[in-house]
């Protein structure tokens, strides 16, 4: 199957604002400190912004690269910082969460070289500026899943496994104090990757994405409303109707969440 890569919008979201703002406007910031890339990672941890991973194509780096990077977006100063390289191997699409101040990046897969998605798991301590390997996902290797945390929990589920050739529908919960993966209810619409989030008074919102049949792209345009104390799934307003495109055209989504919209 073909992989198409798409480019992802980074979204750091944080209160401070380095520079007074008109409202509903834009402010540009200090561009991003590493090399330029796509499907990347994002996560915020105590109102500082982390990127990491990722592609990059370039000629003078000899083609499609993997980079391990990872680097910390500072508001109050506008200044991006390199932190300790990504201990596993180089990949794109992978997920991200954040529980208790520590930053937790898995799976992912690199396109092309029969990585077949992976399912390994890392903690990533600001603190001490390091990386300690957790328990693998328990769902098994994929790549374009969906992650969020919510209560002290971190959540994964669906995405895309190279390994089955499968649009993946389960969701999965981590306890990072027992690091353990449990089962959860599956995603009750199509199995689907690169699906958009964001989380409104403690349930997290989802939709979008894709589901590839080879010849056409599915670009999706539900949204669900997921309760993690209910394991309970309830379909919302679609934003638009499904979309097919020939030849495997779309798009990645993202999504944010401010003032209770």
């Amino acid at each position: 199957m073909n992989r198409i890569k798409y480019i992802v919008f980074i979204s750091l979201l944080s209160s401070i604002l380095v520079h007074a703002q008109v409202p509903n406007s834009w402010a540009r910031v200090a561009d991003f400190g590493g090399i330029s890339r796509y499907a990347s990672v994002s996560c915020s941890i105590d109102s500082f912004g982390y990127v990491a991973l990722g592609i990059y194509d370039s000629v003078t780096l000899a083609g499609n690269q993997y980079p391990t990077d990872l680097w910390q977006y500072n508001p109050y100063t506008n200044i991006w910082t390199q932190k300790a390289h990504f201990p596993g191997f180089g990949r794109e699409n992978a997920s991200c969460f954040a529980i208790s101040s520590k930053l937790y990046i898995g799976m992912g897969d690199e396109n092309g070289t029969g990585s077949g998605g992976y399912s390994d798991f890392w903690e990533y301590d600001p603190s001490n500026d390091s990386w300690t390997q957790k328990a693998n996902f328990g769902g098994g290797g994929r790549t374009g899943c969906l992650a969020f945390s919510i209560g002290g929990k971190g959540y994964v589920g669906m995405g895309y496994s190279d390994t089955s050739s499968q649009y993946k529908k389960d969701m999965w919960e981590y306890d990072a104090a027992t690091d353990t993966w449990t089962r959860l209810g599956d995603f009750p619409g199509i199995g689907v990757e690169e699906s958009a989030l964001f989380n409104l008074g403690g349930q997290e919102y989802i939709g979008f994405g894709y589901h590839d049949t080879s010849s056409k792209l599915l670009v999706l345009g539900d949204l669900w409303r997921y309760d993690t104390l209910s394991d309970s799934w309830t379909q919302l307003a679609n934003f638009k109707p499904d979309t097919i495109h020939e030849g495997g055209l779309g798009a990645a989504n993202f999504a944010f969440a401010i003032d209770g919209k």
